[in-house]
């Protein structure tokens, strides 16, 4: 029984992070980490603590999901006993194997009652947004879409009240119902349009209909799901399709990949020819200068001012050059503008550098990671002095067929960036161990005996959700 709960646990933690998505689920089972944890029968001894244990978090839908999963079971052995103690040995073997699939079934129900909870919060929210007719401000890409739309808020709340979704909410359902629950009319509502496939973010922009757009820029996040690149610049596309006539779309000039989404939605628009391509995140942006300091921060310079931001890493410079290019042309004065970007405090979304007790200096990208972000990380941290650089990855879900090729690419960048990588769990870790070799440390007592040897000239890069044993 102790075995049979430890499973379940596992299970319902892994169906929780993949966001209960058959999609996501699917491509998981068919990876190396998903095959192993299939045939990972027998608990380890760690599974039997209550930090080693793999767990889901207590929300609403993972209670229901492990109630409707019990009753399924328990249903399941309760017909096979009448067919004797045999049948019942077998069915209970092959639940306790396929208990992914046991998972799956018993969510059928939960699936279709979130689609209807769905629908309803985007009519309600639609509704609202007929109502108060807001100028609405799309945000779409494959990374940095979280941090543009949390920037872009806290600055245009100078010229109006501004509505923006929390956190990365991006989807359907948690951009609906953020907008019934917390929408009250504010003239300029600022979101971001997210998807997994193809059509999502056209739902999405059919319902909240952006009059502005800003593309961020393209990488290979999830790209197990969409199938290629090609298929995510079309998906990403979508946002510009569903602009009006004449709209402004602010595209990152250093990435190509955003001029790429840019052409491919024109294409889509009825009057392509008609959008406005604005660049950004160049050189000569406009009256504003950018200068990352050695410890990381940036800087902002407009005349003679100077403004020291609380936001570390250079790349933000591009997503502040988006802000102030778009705040500018919207009436805001820049000194304004670097005054409220001064005043800003970079949430869990953000890169966060800060020190531990013992001295030892973190950065923390465990929140944002991607294939881009990751070596931008990578190579921001080069330049920082530390006696010991040091790498913790999970590495980075739902690359599909060519995970291998990008974590390779990424045990590389490491190599010439950090002395030892921390790894946790099996996705893309013969990638890291091919390339590093006994850099990489991944067994958890190793791992918890070098905590213990850390001193204040360490340094750490976080990329990834750590496990939750870990306490540094």
């Amino acid at each position: 029984m102790a075995s049979f709960g430890v499973r379940f646990l596992r299970w319902l933690a892994w169906f929780q992070q993949k966001e209960y998505r058959s999609d996501r689920l699917w491509l998981f089972v068919t990876s190396a980490e998903g095959v192993s944890e299939l045939w990972r029968l027998v608990p380890l001894k760690s599974d039997f603590s209550k930090t080693g244990l793999k767990r889901p978090q207590k929300t609403p839908r993972v209670l229901v999901t492990a109630f409707l999963s019990v009753c399924l079971i328990a249903l399941l052995f309760y017909l096979s006993a009448f067919r004797g103690w045999v049948t019942l040995l077998v069915v209970i073997f092959v639940v306790y194997l396929l208990l992914p699939v046991v998972m799956f079934i018993s969510n059928l129900p939960i699936i279709l009652i979130k689609h209807l909870v769905t629908e309803y919060y985007l009519h309600q929210a639609r509704q609202l947004i007929r109502k108060y007719r807001p100028q609405i401000i799309g945000i779409t890409g494959s990374y940095g879409k979280t941090t543009t739309k949390l920037l872009l808020a806290h600055v245009l709340a100078i010229k109006a009240p501004v509505f923006t979704t929390p956190a990365s909410y991006n989807t359907k359902y948690s951009v609906a119902k953020s907008i019934c629950d917390q929408y009250r009319g504010e003239k300029i509502v600022v979101l971001e349009y997210g998807a997994y496939t193809r059509g999502e973010i056209e739902q999405l922009a059919n319902f909240f209909p952006p009059s502005i757009a800003i593309i961020i820029g393209l990488t290979e996040q999830h790209l197990g799901l969409f199938g290629s690149l090609d298929k995510i610049i079309q998906a990403k596309a979508e946002l510009i399709k569903a602009l009006p006539k004449n709209a402004s779309i602010y595209v990152n000039a250093s990435d190509p990949g955003a001029d790429q989404i840019f052409i491919a939605g024109r294409n889509l628009h009825p009057a392509g020819q008609s959008l406005k391509r604005v660049g950004y995140g160049i050189a000569g942006d406009g009256e504003w200068q950018f200068a990352t300091q050695k410890d990381g921060f940036i800087q902002i310079k407009i005349g003679q001012k100077k403004y020291l931001t609380q936001i570390w890493g250079g790349h933000y410079t591009t997503q502040l050059s988006a802000v102030f290019l778009l705040a500018t042309t919207l009436g805001i004065e820049l000194d304004q503008v670097a005054q409220t970007l001064n005043e800003f405090e970079p949430g869990a979304n953000f890169i966060r550098r800060y020190q531990l007790e013992s001295g030892v200096v973190v950065i923390d990208d465990g929140g944002t990671s991607n294939p881009t972000g990751f070596e931008t990380a990578l190579d921001l941290i080069s330049s920082l002095p530390a006696a010991r650089k040091i790498l913790l990855t999970t590495g980075i879900v739902d690359l599909g067929q060519r995970s291998a090729e990008i974590h390779q690419n990424l045990a590389c960048a490491a190599g010439r960036s950090v002395s030892e990588v921390w790894y946790f769990g099996e996705l893309a870790k013969s990638e890291f161990m091919g390339e590093l070799g006994q850099r990489v440390v991944h067994e958890r007592d190793q791992i918890e005996q070098r905590i213990k040897q850390l001193t204040k000239d360490d340094l750490l890069l976080i990329e990834g959700r750590m496990p939750k044993w870990l306490k540094l």
